[in-house]
């Protein structure tokens, strides 16, 4: 008889996921999710915005004080111009501090920590790690702050109603409100360029903070000469309230003017920081 050799059965390869975009994303929106620093940071923001709103919703006058009067007057004899003001201005000077800290943190952090070896090492591909990272911490700051927005101007429209006034919600308004969150992306995309490119938390804490809150500080004691003029409307909060006032007689430009010193300044700290992240090492 012959003998048939038996033929080794086929084995499966395992299948294994294709690295994709999208795939890079939800990694990196796990890793700011599960961080408590997040929800710390979150809940303070919400706290902060909601809560300067309701309370000079409370307890402001929306009249012109008179001779002997004192509080707090916003100057605004319409109420719905001036609760857009204050809902739009609580969620915005919040934001400088909170999404600058929260930002630069989920960059710094894992260079301190050495996990952004982890990270390159199962998604070598550094353009798509920083274009995830990038696109997960703006678009949370954006989410969080378009929904404080709204429910800063629903609290304190509730608060007014209860005084006797009618505030009412226009076109105008929700340009505002929708500039208003564009600004907070743009705070957001600096600061993670910051984190790039300092690789600290502490540096790009620094480098932000110092950009938005003391330079215009410092500049405000040369702006009445035409160079120091330019130089503080240059900077992001200069010119992003001049766009969401709609102020045409804005030093650089007017509103258009206005808009492309906020595009210079994403571009600017965004190309430092993808120049700095491909070509150095982890």
């Amino acid at each position: 008889m012959t003998a048939i050799a038996a033929t080794p059965a086929a084995t499966a390869r395992p299948r294994t996921a294709r690295l994709t975009l999208p795939r890079i994303v939800k990694s990196e929106w796990i890793k700011v999710r599960s961080v408590r620093s997040t929800w710390l940071l979150l809940g303070i923001f919400a706290v902060c915005a909601l809560g300067i709103t309701s309370a000079m919703a409370a307890f402001a006058q929306f009249s012109t004080p008179e001779a002997g009067e004192t509080g707090v007057f916003l100057g605004e004899s319409d109420a719905s111009t001036a609760l857009l003001n204050l809902a739009t201005t609580a969620v915005v000077e919040t934001a400088m501090i909170l999404v600058t800290v929260f930002a630069v943190l989920a960059i710094g952090s894992e260079y301190s920590s050495g996990a952004i070896r982890s990270t390159l090492s199962a998604a070598p591909r550094r353009g798509s790690v920083f274009a995830a990272k990038t696109f997960v911490i703006a678009g949370s700051a954006v989410l969080v702050s378009a929904v404080l927005t709204v429910a800063s101007w629903a609290i304190g429209a509730g608060i007014l109603s209860a005084r006797g006034l009618d505030p009412v919600l226009n076109s105008e308004g929700v340009r505002q409100m929708v500039l208003g969150v564009v600004y907070v992306a743009v705070i957001a995309l600096i600061a993670v360029g910051a984190g790039f490119i300092t690789r600290s938390t502490a540096g790009g804490m620094a480098i932000v903070l110092g950009l938005l809150l003391v330079l215009p500080i410092l500049l405000s004691f040369l702006s009445s000469t035409k160079v120091g003029g330019y130089l503080k409307a240059a900077l992001p909060d200069q010119a992003a309230g001049a766009l969401i006032a709609g102020d045409d007689s804005y030093l650089i430009g007017g509103q258009v003017g206005a808009a492309a010193v906020l595009a210079s300044w994403v571009v600017l700290s965004l190309v430092g920081a993808y120049v700095t992240f491909t070509r150095r090492d982890a």
